[in-house]
Order: C-alpha cells, then structure tokens, then sequence
C-alpha cells in the first residue's frame, strides 16, 4: 500500500519537495490556506494578459503598479498588481500580533513566489561552513530544482563560484544602461580573499515570452516570473499530486508509527483529525515555526528568526543613457557578489536594476505623463541604477516570534517583534562604501548619503528559527531531515531549518534543500 504523504505550504519549497515526492513515487496531498488576489485585481490581470502593454489604458497601469510604501523614505515594500494579499494578516483562526513593517508570512497560493523577483543564484560553499551539510549534499538538489523552472542566465565572471548548475538557459535582453555599467564592473580589481565578480542576473523568467513592458516589480500579467501557483495547478490536473485549499493545520503529533494532523477547513468551520504515514512542512519559516509551538506546547517560549537585512543604494553613472523604461525588464539586470574580509568572512550580494517606474515614482515622477518636474530631472534618471544588496545574518537585525496561549478555548496568538542589531545598519552602510569605492573608479558614483536601509525581514530573507544542528536545549533544532527531536515522521523543510541565512539569494538554497530533505526521507 502506498504511504500517504502531505506536504504543508504551496511556496516554492512545497513544490520543490512534492516534486521530489512524485519522482520517487508517491502521490501527496498539499494541504493549504490558498489565499488569491482580490477577484476585482484579479479580472483585471486575465483581461491585460491578452493585450499588448502599448494598448493599457492610463488607470489599467495605475492599478497594476499601485504602492502605498513609494516615497516614504524607506525601503518600499513589495505589492502584487497594487495588492498585499500575499502577506498573511491576522485572522480569527490563527490571530497575530505584528509589530508595524514586519513581515507576517503568508497564506497565498503559491507563498512569496507570487511576489518575489525571480533572483536564483546558489550557496557559495563558504557560506555554508559550519552546516551539517555540505555544497556537495546540495548539488544534485540545485540541478533538479532548476530543471523545473525556466532561467535567464548567461555564463560569465560569476560561473567560477556561482556555477550555473544548468545547461538549459536563455537570457534575458539587457538594457544597454545596464549592459555599460557592466563592462564597467568588469574592470574592477578583484583578488582571491577579497573577490569581486559581475555578471548577468539570474533569474527565473521565462526569457522567451517576455514582452519587455516595463511593469515586472509590480507582478507579470502575462505569468512569465516563475510561481509555484501554477505549477500546483498543472500538478493537481495531471493528477500527480492532490491539492487542497482552504484548509489550516493547526497542530501535529505522532501517535503508533503515523502523524496526525489537526485540520481545519475554512469552508466547514469544524476541526477533525487526519493521518499520514508522513508529513513535510513547507508553510514558510515563521507559519512553520508558528505550528511547531503550537504542537511541542511551547508558549511564552522567544523564539529567534534570523534575517538577511537589506538596503538600497542609488547610483549615478557619469554617462547618460536615454530613458529605455518601459520597454524593458525591470527586474534585476545585474549581479555582483563580493567579499570585503575587513566586514565579514561571508559573501556579500547585491542585485543592480535600471530606472523603472516604481523608482520615478518614489523620486516623485509621473512615470505617464510629461511634466517641467520630469524633464528637469531627466538628467539624474537617466544616469540612475539601483542597487539592492544584503547582510549575511550574523550582522543583520532579526525577529522575534512568542505564541501566547488563548485564555479561553479560542486559538493562540502568535505575537512577531524586531529584535534591532544597532550594528546592523552601520554595517549596511560599510558595505554600500566599500561597494561605492570599487565603483568610483570606472564612472559611478554611489549617493551615499541616499542609502537606505530596510527593516528586519523586510526583503523577506528570513528563517533560521529550527535549524538543523543547532543548539537542541528547547528542543527546537532539527536533524539534516529537518526532524524535531522525538519526531520521525514530520520534517520541516523551508527556510525555518537552515542554520542561518546568507546575503546572496535564498530561494534556490530553500528549494534544493526541500528537494534534498524529500528525497532522502525514508
């Protein structure tokens, strides 16, 4: 008889391990809160899908590129065609309590996938020194996993320590703003114990369909950023995988060799119980983290999440290139990954994009309409570049998640706080100067005294909160199999059982490690 497997979560570690599953066999059941764009947002999207982006009309591009955070002096926060539905916000089965910017999680069909920007790159081995694992345990991982996505990548400096791990990859077109500052990158002196490499971003779009309209930080009507959403879809119909939505698992145990499940369905109101042979949690790092509590008991318990902290540096070319928004892909257009030994023996990322439409508006430019305000300012933005980099999560600031346990018979209360590393930002602003340094010499000029720095988990960069072979004394580490101690059946699979969270890209590393946990569990 075939054993009876769930996966918890539709993100993209969900998908990596019932991918995995279904390699070896089996046919899980993901098991999900499934939550999807507002139906009027949505309507609106499948309607621009079958138009050409020359042909929106002025208030289609307004809705779709809506931000409420742009020009409020701080990092923006990421929206989806205007909309934060992807966050998971407070609800009456599983309240929270969140200190203001904080991320939350999510409960959408498809996690942060739906929201993120495709930025795929993997763990550079000495970021993983001191894991219980190794870059080889994750190699066969990372060519599985990107076997199953489309990637825009180009083989260049970042090969030598970010191999591609793929043969199958078609590039994006480069902007030429960003095509100069990479020729320029590409000059700066680099050594073996203070590298610094530039290359074309990688990212997972699929190159071949991309209509270069301009609008890709705000979401892709026409579906070409990859998303787990889809794929569960597709999965679902071919009958591999069985997938529910609506549904809110509240706890776990394992009793006489299976684990049971405490589920809710949102339609029926009514908990009952439902056994696996095996469970693989995949809810994101702090829902996972959220159930582990709540099933161990452990309220009034801190628990800390590790997050790599993010700041914005503008930069400012001497050579002026015309305006190519919005013909082109906003997303990031380079990659420069760097080690300054005097800051941190880890590796530093940054992802650098031409002007877009979100950043016009934050400077306070109409992006659509010819104003004396854009025409004077077209001499900076069409010098401009954005750099969006990080900190390992030894430097970085992190949070804090408490559950609380209701007074009466209704649910617990999971209350998230910052936990401020002072040093945080001092070291976001070491590492943009020693960036600027490198860069002043071919041509450009970091706005140092413009750097901005985001808050704990905003880049949404964050776990670490079970981490395999960690400190076990609560017993809140996990094995390589992202098994609790005392538990054999459960493993947890995202970004909650890493050791900790390097500044380069942190899905692929998730994904990889999901496909490893999955494939190896017995």
């Amino acid at each position: 008889m075939t054993p009876k497997v769930a996966v918890i979560g539709s993100g993209l570690t969900g998908l990596a391990c019932a991918q995995a599953l279904i390699r070896r066999g089996f046919r899980p059941e993901v098991l999900d809160v499934g939550e999807r764009l507002p139906e009027a947002t949505l309507a609106v999207t499948r309607r621009l899908e079958t138009v050409e982006p020359e042909n929106w009309t002025g208030a289609d591009r307004r809705l779709v590129t809506a931000n409420d955070s742009l020009g409020k002096g701080k990092v923006p926060k990421k929206r989806v065609f205007g909309s934060d539905f992807y966050t998971a916000g407070s609800t009456d089965l599983l309240p929270l309590e969140v200190d203001s910017g904080l991320p939350s999680g999510s409960f959408a069909k498809g996690g942060y996938s739906v929201a993120w920007g495709g930025a795929v790159l993997p763990t550079h081995p000495d970021d993983l020194a001191g894991w219980p694992i190794k870059a080889a345990d994750l190699e066969p991982s990372y060519r599985r996993v990107l076997a199953l996505m489309p990637l825009s990548a180009r083989e260049d400096d970042l090969a030598g320590a970010f191999p591609l791990l793929t043969e199958n990859s078609r590039a994006l077109e480069m902007p030429q703003q960003a095509a100069h500052l990479l020729k320029a990158l590409r000059r700066v002196r680099s050594s073996p114990d203070a590298p610094f490499l530039a290359g074309a971003s990688r990212l997972a779009v699929e190159a071949q369909g991309c209509r270069y309209c301009g609008f890709c930080l705000s979401g892709c009507v026409y579906q070409k950023i990859f998303s787990s959403a889809p794929q569960f879809d597709r999965l679902h119909a071919e009958g591999q995988l069985f997938y529910r939505t609506g549904v809110i698992v509240q706890r776990f145990e394992e009793v006489d060799g299976r684990v049971r499940l405490t589920v809710r369905n949102l339609s029926e109101g009514a908990s009952r119980i439902e056994e696996y042979d095996r469970v693989f949690v995949a809810a994101g790092a702090i829902q996972s983290t959220r159930l582990v509590l709540e099933s161990l008991g452990l309220y009034d318990t801190p628990v800390a999440v590790k997050d790599s902290q993010k700041y914005v540096l503008p930069l400012l070319q001497w050579r002026r290139t015309p305006l190519e928004w919005p013909r082109i892909n906003a997303l990031a257009n380079l990659f420069v990954d760097f080690k300054a030994p005097r800051l941190s023996p880890h590796w530093y990322h940054a992802q650098i994009s031409a002007i877009s439409d979100l950043v016009l508006q934050g400077m306070g430019v109409d992006p659509w309409t010819p104003s004396m305000r854009k025409a004077v300012m077209r001499f900076g933005y069409e010098r401009m570049m954005i750099a969006w980099g990080g900190l390992h999560s030894s430097q970085s600031s992190s949070l804090q998640l408490v559950l609380k346990a209701s007074a009466g018979e209704g649910p617990s209360r999971l209350q998230i706080s910052a936990v401020p590393n002072p040093a945080a930002r001092r070291a976001c602003l070491a590492v943009a100067r020693h960036l600027s340094a490198r860069l002043l010499r071919q041509g450009v000029l970091g706005l140092l005294p413009l750097t901005m720095v985001g808050d704990p988990g905003g880049g949404n960069h964050f776990g670490a909160s079970l981490p395999m072979g960690g400190d076990n004394r609560r017993g809140l580490s996990t094995d390589v199999l992202g098994r609790l101690a005392g538990f054999g059946r459960v493993h947890v699979v995202d970004g909650a059982v890493l050791p900790a969270i390097p500044a380069t890209t942190v899905a692929l590393l998730q994904m990889a490690n999901a496909d490893r946990i999955a494939t190896a569990a017995a």
